[in-house]
């Protein structure tokens, strides 16, 4: 019973999105069954993949991460987004929405691969800012995977120029997201999207993300994407270096403090 409630609550929410997708006006039914006070259910005792799908129904951004149940963790991932509009009309606000999905990474870094790792990248971008729901049904978004990872740098230095967002966010964000391309046992990185030009989004990222208190954190937060590169020498690009030496200068130790 429980197998058969999983599938039919997957297909459930993945057409109900789809459905919204399709128009510029949400589609609701008439009955919204999982707005219903929960009381009337409880989840403790269920089978953890069928819980994973009444949160989700619930307007959770609920992650099953579990090494032998590595569908239902591809299937959050890329069903996330298409729910995400909703947060801001539910109690589940966007910031709280994106810490919780956010430390579920730190139980457990799931095994993916280019495709469920690309639809990691698009919920995150989902959170920062509003993405386009006919790119949210995509099923594999792997092939543009390239332009969301830049396009996610480019909306975290923004935000970080505005003030829209902490630096702790997004060395959390950015840690998160190199743990995932680092721990995983499958090579995530799509086919098409080469170090080169990965280095490169880095680097511009770098150089343009304003120096407050948090500076160093998120700078030291990249290493994990960024690998051994010479900046200096890889990059013609008309940016600034300077944030290479004041990095280094930050976390050097002085000579007399070493054993």
């Amino acid at each position: 019973m429980s197998v058969r409630a999983i599938h039919l609550g997957r297909a459930f929410c993945t057409l109900r999105c789809i459905q919204q997708s399709q128009s510029d006006r949400d589609f609701e039914p008439r009955v919204s069954w999982f707005e219903v006070p929960n009381s009337w259910l409880s989840l403790s005792g269920l089978n953890p993949e069928l819980e994973n799908v009444l949160r989700i129904l619930e307007v959770k951004p609920d992650l099953r991460i579990d090494p032998d149940a590595s569908l239902a963790t591809e299937w959050a991932l890329y069903v996330i987004p298409l729910i995400s509009h909703r947060y801001n009309e539910s109690d589940l606000k966007l910031r709280a929405a994106l810490d919780y999905f956010l430390h579920q990474f730190d139980r457990m870094i799931p095994n993916l691969d280019p495709s469920s790792f690309t639809d990691y990248l698009f919920c995150i971008n989902n959170f920062l800012c509003t993405m386009s729901r006919r790119d949210m049904v995509w099923k594999d978004k792997s092939r543009f995977q390239a332009e969301l990872f830049e396009h996610l740098f480019e909306t975290l230095a923004s935000s970080l120029q505005a003030r829209q967002l902490s630096m702790d966010t997004a060395a959390s964000i950015i840690y998160t997201t190199g743990r995932l391309s680092s721990e995983s046992e499958n090579n995530v990185w799509a086919h098409n999207f080469h170090n080169y030009r990965r280095q490169s989004i880095l680097y511009r990222f770098c150089s343009s993300i304003p120096e407050s208190d948090d500076w160093v954190g998120t700078m030291l937060s990249i290493g994990l994407l960024a690998g051994s590169h010479n900046y200096l020498m890889g990059h013609r690009v008309s940016r600034d270096p300077g944030w290479i030496y004041k990095a280094l200068e930050s976390v050097t130790v002085p000579a007399e403090d070493q054993d």
